[in-house]
């Protein structure tokens, strides 16, 4: 697994790469932001690469968000993969990898400046899951709400 970030002034990112494009219940994304624009908002998106090894038609993650000195905040994200019929939602893809982007936070805006901890778990029904070969996580600061 490999670990990647970049920041610069209210834009964040994190992504893994997934080792054999499997992703293993115990390998949570980390983010860990130092926000310190409270009148700002904040959009969030995830970026999933899934090939024809992903087993099911939707995708569940566990998002736990901590802000500075505060308790946990957990939510389950579900984002549907595929049709019924089981050909893939996305029609962005490179070879038989597919490509999916799904924003989880929409004008959202920080309470507390500093520190906060963002986790993202894979919370499929398997605690190895494959076909996951990327997964990243990226928040953007915007003066207006749009």
């Amino acid at each position: 697994m490999l670990w990647g970030i970049s920041c610069s002034n209210e834009s964040f990112e994190e992504s893994i790469s997934l080792k054999n494009h499997t992703w293993v219940w115990t390998d949570t994304l980390k983010a860990e932001p130092i926000l310190e624009d409270t009148s700002s908002y904040f959009h969030s998106w995830i970026e999933v690469s899934l090939d024809e090894k992903y087993p099911y038609s939707n995708f569940f993650l566990k998002e736990v968000i901590i802000s500075p000195g505060d308790t946990p905040h957990f939510r389950i994200l579900e984002f549907p993969v595929s049709n019924p019929d089981g050909s893939w939602l996305s029609k962005k893809h490179s070879g038989n990898t597919y490509h999916f982007k799904w924003q989880v936070l929409n004008l959202f805006k920080i309470n507390k400046p500093g520190k906060w901890k963002m986790y993202y778990i894979q919370y499929c029904r398997k605690d190895t899951l494959e076909g996951i070969s990327n997964f990243t996580w990226k928040l953007q600061a915007t003066s207006t709400p749009k």
